[in-house]
């Protein structure tokens, strides 16, 4: 607050002066608080694990955390300043895909834009970044900036290719097999056959999957019987398989011999004792 003060000295001179100590101190204290927000703000950015970023889109320009540098095992502010820096260290199938994901939620008047896409690392080797942005439109709906993070997802992405080949592998084998494969899953009671063992019995493929009361309404009632004392004996051993032969009835009635074979995985916490 600024006060104003007046007073008549000798000589009816006219003497003024403005008090400006209490402005001085109130601007003293937002300059405090200010910095303590800044320091705040900076422990904040650099206790979170994900790398951050603010795109201003106006001017055409980019900050990243030294985490969104550390990711890429670059200096920190090397990324800074032209988003074509990001944009030349995307793999060739990538190239413009967060882009046009930003774009995309830009011209729909998005709050959020996301998208994953591999950028080469320093070391020359590539990364899954994971990228989620929140959008700041003007009050003319235009796009003004985006700020949000990076997450690498290398581990995990990596992890669903190596799962998604060993399926394949997986896939390819049973299909190259003359012989019909089962998984029978304990804990829930259900079992799925291959195509090959639906073919074996003359059903369409996937019929006999799902609960386990389907197959057993085609065994031989006898070999149901002694199919549950065998498992229950290698259950009790914690026998690693277990084989029998029994009798099915085929799709057209007639009674088929199959000798079934099967491996036993035990959960680590379970005992038959």
């Amino acid at each position: 607050m600024m006060r104003q003060f007046t007073r008549m000295a000798s000589g009816h001179r006219i003497i003024s002066y403005v008090d400006i100590s209490h402005h001085l101190l109130a601007e003293s204290e937002a300059m405090v608080a200010l910095n303590v927000e800044r320091e705040r703000y900076a422990v904040m950015i650099e206790g979170t694990r994900d790398g951050l970023f603010d795109l201003d889109l106006a001017a055409g320009t980019v900050w990243y955390s030294s985490h969104a540098h550390e990711m890429l095992g670059l200096p920190d502010g090397a990324l800074n300043g032209d988003p074509a820096r990001v944009a030349e260290r995307s793999h060739p199938d990538d190239a413009g895909l967060y882009d046009r994901a930003l774009a995309d939620a830009s011209s729909r008047e998005a709050p959020v834009a996301a998208g994953t896409r591999r950028l080469r690392h320093a070391d020359g080797g590539w990364r899954w970044i994971a990228s989620k942005a929140r959008i700041i439109y003007a009050e003319s709906g235009i796009p003004v900036r985006a700020v949000g993070s990076w997450t690498d997802v290398t581990a995990q992405m990596e992890a669903e290719v190596r799962l998604r080949a060993s399926e394949e592998r997986y896939e390819r084998v049973i299909e190259a097999t003359s012989e019909g494969i089962y998984d029978r899953d304990f804990t829930r009671g259900t079992v799925w056959f291959s195509k090959r063992a639906h073919e074996i019995l003359g059903f369409a493929d996937d019929s006999l999957n799902g609960s386990r009361d389907k197959i057993l309404s085609l065994i031989w009632p006898a070999d149901v019987e002694a199919l549950d004392r065998i498992l229950a004996d290698a259950a009790r051993r914690k026998a690693p398989n277990y084989s029998m032969v029994m009798r099915i009835r085929h799709a057209d009635g007639s009674w088929r011999r199959i000798a079934s074979w099967a491996g036993i995985v035990y959960p680590n916490f379970c005992s038959f004792d």
